[in-house]
């Protein structure tokens, strides 16, 4: 059984340094993946499972929250625990198991491989897990072992819940998910799962959560309109109350009090089900799951969203991070304080903390903002879609309106420093400024083109980008421009220049090209297949940079002459680097990812001559092993995730030492040479 030990195994051998070169997700906490279930045992404890094979768990009834598990190869739909500490969670082929709260957990084995969606069990040996094909295992030694019980085959309904009331009492439903109508199904157990009877109930839909009071009261909901009870134990079932709308998640506390979630609905009922009331609530539509103990409830859903109740389900606040929307734009003056645009929004962003938090800034702005540019720590600008200038010189305290007075439709702002700057849109217009904003002059560039982004690496040297006309530059400040031809695509997006003669242009149609001569000719050096209507691009040095492209993510630390995918996360539209240790990712869904490239407690006190190469390498690299007095030497080699990968013994070994890397995937590795309190790092890129 394999166990989940990652965390464990970076406290254990105290690698700080794993960090660098890797992005970590500060917004929104505690994850940004969907929950699918969620189960609490006691007000305070509790866990939260999804997307991404996403664990959660809190002691302290939401005010934190750890994550303890994550694996995007696995996508968890049920979770339950009979304790504060044992506890199984399901989804996929996939059943995991812990003995203490989550710090650890376990695989555990089914039989086959079937989809499964949710479980329970009833004591600390007996449970259940149901799923599609008509599905239903159980278990007798808490999970060691699992017994098929129940299996419709491959035309057969799914199973999306399962209740049991005790050893032999138990209800499962679910429906045929490949039918649009009538398509429920139900079954009933009295022997613990051993037989089971079908009890659908008639012209009712896909039923997806089921809740009982009692060995024979209980209530059914799903994709109908109907709300479902029995007062048998589910052999057989009546329609109490009709509401349009699907319904998510069902629960009652008693006999007459119950709770739905549907859609961006809660609705309670005082009176078994025949009545509904809807309550204003602050929830999204994409809250799909609830669990109360006592009056404490916790409901969660897509993209990470969590809400609390402390009064059974009549009031609901948010849990987790602030949650402000998709930022498509950045810029920070140091660690701490930075802004942001929303993708559609008048107002701007502000942080202080480093991104952590966020507070909406209004500027005024009647439209929604088109672009936002800060030269300064004091002065910004922001341009709406109403061909408004927006000016602050107090570091947004205060903003002021602008009349451009040239008309255009006005699609970026970029300022070189606080007077100098330029505006630049659709039908190929550009406009410049020399006093802050006051005044305006038009630049003819006598091509109707669509322009979208713009840099100068200097005073005098620029760049502009047209999405469908390609890039052109300037070597005296803006005031003539030169189109330089790459050919072959279209639809560039984003450009990222590191001098006058090298720079890249990322476009959507999944390329990203390098020019090393001021854009006289273009190398195609990356080819990606993510498919995205957003490609940033930025450089934390002259040798690491990265490109974010809708879902992906990949980096160079080459120059940019050869690429590797990192990681998917959730959709990133912007990328932007203060300097070679510190950078931020901005995304949808409140998604902030920060890079931290620092290494701390690192003494290379005799190992600066350490080295690696070549370097990319896609077989055999050497080391460059320094002469150390004889001490201890070890070489370690660690992927991002900070999975040790080898070990070497190079205690009697100095000068020039081979290893073959060959057969390392594709990705970045950090080479870590260690003596007795010493030790450096070496990031060697693994490519075929």
């Amino acid at each position: 059984m394999k166990k989940f030990t990652f965390a464990i195994l970076l406290s254990f051998l105290g690698i700080q340094m794993l960090a660098q070169g890797s992005w970590k997700m500060i917004s929104p906490t505690p994850t940004i993946n969907d929950f699918h279930d969620i189960h609490f045992v006691s007000e305070q404890r509790g866990w939260g499972v999804g997307k991404n094979g996403t664990i959660i768990g809190t002691l302290d009834g939401g005010e934190t929250w750890n994550l303890q598990y994550l694996d995007d190869t696995k996508y968890f739909t049920g979770v339950f625990f009979i304790d504060e500490n044992e506890g199984w969670v399901v989804g996929w082929h996939d059943v995991l198991h812990t003995e203490n709260g989550g710090d650890a957990w376990e695989e555990q084995n089914l039989p086959g491989i079937l989809d499964v969606e949710k479980v329970q069990f009833i004591n600390h040996d007996t449970g259940w897990i149901v799923g599609t094909y008509k599905t239903i295992f159980k278990t007798v030694n808490g999970g060691q072992t699992w017994t098929t019980k129940l299996f419709g085959g491959y035309s057969a309904p799914a199973f999306n819940d399962l209740c049991f009331t005790d050893a032999l009492h138990g209800v499962a439903v679910g429906g045929y998910w490949v039918s649009y109508e009538n398509n429920a199904y139900a079954m009933v157990t009295s022997d613990g799962g051993e037989t089971w009877t079908e009890t659908t109930p008639e012209n009712a839909d896909e039923l997806v959560a089921v809740s009982f009071i009692s060995q024979d009261t209980g209530w059914a909901c799903g994709y109908g309109n109907d709300i479902l009870k029995t007062i048998d134990g589910g052999y057989t079932w009546q329609v109490v109350a009709s509401m349009y709308n699907s319904k998510d998640d069902i629960h009652f506390f008693d006999a007459n009090h119950g709770i739905i979630l549907s859609g961006n609905d809660v609705l309670v009922t005082y009176d078994g089900g025949i009545t509904w009331t809807t309550i204003q609530t602050v929830m999204s539509s994409s809250i799909n799951c609830f669990s109360f103990s006592g009056s404490t409830g916790f409901a969660a859903g897509a993209y990470g969203c969590l809400f609390k109740t402390i009064d059974y389900g009549e009031n609901w606040e948010p849990e987790g991070s602030q949650r402000f929307g998709a930022v498509d734009r950045m810029t920070f003056f140091d660690s701490l304080n930075g802004w942001g645009k929303f993708t559609t929004g008048s107002q701007l962003l502000h942080t202080i903390d480093g991104g952590y938090s966020w507070e909406n800034v209004n500027i005024g702005a009647s439209s929604v903002l088109a672009d936002c540019c800060f030269p300064s720590t004091t002065t910004g600008y922001a341009i709406d879609y109403q061909n408004t200038l927006y000016k602050t010189a107090d570091a947004g305290t205060i903003w002021e309106q602008h009349s451009i007075g040239v008309p255009g439709n006005y699609r970026f702002v970029y300022f070189i420093d606080e007077q100098k700057g330029f505006i630049g849109g659709n039908d190929g217009l550009l406009i410049k400024t020399e006093d802050g904003g006051e005044s305006w002059s038009v630049i003819d560039i006598s091509e109707s083109a669509w322009f979208n982004e713009m840099q100068f690496t200097d005073e005098q040297n620029g760049w502009l980008l047209s999405y469908g006309g390609g890039v052109y530059s300037t070597t005296d400040g803006g005031e003539t421009w030169e189109k330089k031809e790459i050919g072959g695509t279209s639809n560039y997006y984003d450009l990222c220049f590191l001098s006058p003669q090298k720079g890249f242009v990322a476009c959507l149609t999944g390329k990203l090209f390098m020019t090393e001569d001021a854009g006289d000719s273009w190398e195609e050096v990356l080819s990606f297949s993510q498919s995205s209507n957003r490609a940033k691009i930025a450089f934390a040095s002259e040798s690491e940079g990265w490109l974010a492209v809708g879902l992906g993510l990949y980096y160079t630390i080459d120059g940019g002459h050869n690429w590797v995918y990192d990681s998917g996360h959730s959709y990133m539209l912007d990328i932007f680097f203060l300097d070679s240790e510190t950078g931020w990712i901005s995304g949808s869904n409140s998604l902030i990812l920060k890079y931290d490239n620092q290494i701390t407690d690192i003494n290379e006190t005799g190992l600066q001559t350490f080295k690696v190469f070549p370097n990319p390498a896609s077989g055999k690299v050497t080391l460059s092993v320094p002469e150390i007095d004889g001490k201890h030497t070890l070489l370690n080699v660690y992927d991002l995730s900070g999975k040790l990968c080898r070990v070497l013994n190079l205690s009697n070994l100095t000068g020039k030492v081979t290893i073959d890397i060959s057969a390392f995937p594709d990705g970045l590795y950090l080479f870590e040479l260690k003596t007795f309190g010493n030790s450096k790092i070496v990031k060697v890129l693994k490519r075929n």
